[in-house]
């Protein structure tokens, strides 16, 4: 007699929270952009924050250590308020922002 047991599991979708440095490049003002080069002259954390960005193959914007990097750009005040928020927004995530 032969017996098949089929398994029980569920497979459940994760959502793809990845995007590229460019992309994420792009979800800065301008103003933003200069304002974080400008600290990064002076600003060892700033410019640590940038090197660890230029290294990434991909920002993933899911995880905690992405979303902190932007809180430090808030506490500094190169970011207004809220701004890390919008700027980690998973769910604004276009497919040109895709890697």
């Amino acid at each position: 007699m032969k017996i098949t047991v089929k398994p029980s599991f569920t497979v459940r979708a994760v959502p793809d929270t990845s995007i590229t440095r460019l992309a994420l490049r792009n979800r800065f003002t301008f103003a933003e952009k200069v304002d974080i080069e400008t600290a990064a002259e002076t600003d060892p954390v700033i410019r640590v924050l940038l090197k660890d960005l230029e290294a990434a193959n991909y920002i993933d914007l899911s995880r905690s250590e992405s979303l902190a990097a932007m809180q430090v750009l808030e506490s500094k005040g190169i970011l207004a308020e809220g701004r890390s928020v919008e700027i980690m927004d998973a769910d604004a995530i276009t497919d040109m922002e895709r890697p």
